[in-house]
């Protein structure tokens, strides 16, 4: 669940289920994914599409190896790889994942985004935590922004942790919000 700031009586509506745990976040905007740069991911680094369902390609990454790299790149207490693939799978339309793979087929970060008409929404951006401040966090959510680009997207929102932000205001995004969100693990 996420709360504008501004929303303070749904915040602390929120905040007194204890099962729900709250984390500070900026909703950002690109308002011209034409003007998006396109950082090249370290050398041995590729980048191929996450098998999210049956119909998605058939050589992509299974979606269990990309949320696996999720798990490590997450805050302990944060969903768990079954719960977080089960939401990943469930996304109606036609999301698009990618992993950054290396020589051995390991994969070291993920990205994703969907495409809503000329919007689009960058998510599962995350790094190998031995592998972070390579580029690889920019590189990849690249890749996803490309990717709605050519499917018509002209501009792009994203949630930012603040340790994200910098990175994203390098693909030309800039903060609109501060948000809370929420989460409940099952």
């Amino acid at each position: 669940v996420r709360v504008h700031d501004t929303a303070r009586r749904c915040t602390d509506l929120i905040n007194r289920n204890r099962a729900w745990t709250a984390s500070a976040m900026t909703a950002m905007v690109c308002r011209d994914l034409g003007s998006v740069p396109e950082p090249r991911l370290p050398a041995g680094l590729t980048v191929r599409p996450v098998r999210r369902v049956p119909e998605d390609p058939a050589d992509g990454v299974p979606l269990t190896d990309a949320v696996a790299v999720a798990a490590r790149a997450a805050p302990a207490g944060e969903a768990s790889p079954d719960a977080l693939t089960a939401y990943l799978r469930s996304l109606p339309g036609d999301p698009r994942l990618f992993a950054a793979v290396d020589q051995d087929g390991v994969v070291r970060g993920t990205s994703g985004s969907r495409t809503f008409g000329s919007h689009a929404y960058a998510f599962f951006v995350n790094t190998d935590p031995g592998w972070r401040r390579r580029g690889i966090g920019l590189a990849m959510t690249a890749a996803a922004l490309r990717s709605s680009w050519r499917r018509g997207a002209t501009r792009a929102s994203l949630d930012a942790s603040d340790s994200g932000a910098a990175l994203y205001r390098r693909l030309r995004f800039t903060a609109v919000a501060q948000i809370t969100q929420f989460s409940c693990p099952r």
